[in-house]
């Protein structure tokens, strides 16, 4: 397994790029987390404080905002992929629409997944007379 650093380091490596690694590597982040919630840490920030935070002197570390922006984002784009494809975080990354995505509210990001995974046809698709 990853170990969280080694993430870390591979998030900072897609901030300034718009791509589909990118957006796996921060699920790849949520993940690494996640579990680390459930072993021994209460919270994200708790994550951040006893694992990430310790390593400022040996290496460049991203503040906790950016940190829990990570966090979320993966959550996010576990979410879309999870509600459809793996092959929707292609399609985000070359219409260059992850910043869009990044500032939905989680329960438009919920909405549409669950959109994708069980599709309404009377609500999302116009019904044919």
């Amino acid at each position: 397994m990853v170990s969280q650093i080694q993430l870390v380091a591979a998030c900072q490596k897609y901030v300034d790029k718009l791509s589909y690694f990118g957006s796996v590597t921060h699920i790849k982040h949520h993940y690494s987390t996640s579990l680390r919630l459930e072993n021994n840490h209460p919270t994200v920030t708790d994550v951040y404080n006893q694992e990430i935070e310790p390593l400022k002197s040996e290496t460049r570390i991203p503040g906790r905002r950016t940190f829990l922006e990570w966090h979320a984002d993966g959550c996010k784009y576990a979410a879309l992929a999870g509600g459809g494809t793996v092959y929707l975080l292609l399609l985000i990354a070359g219409l260059g629409t992850q910043v869009c995505f990044r500032l939905a509210e989680d329960e438009t990001i919920t909405e549409l997944a669950n959109a994708l995974r069980e599709p309404d046809p009377g609500k999302y698709i116009a019904a044919s007379s």
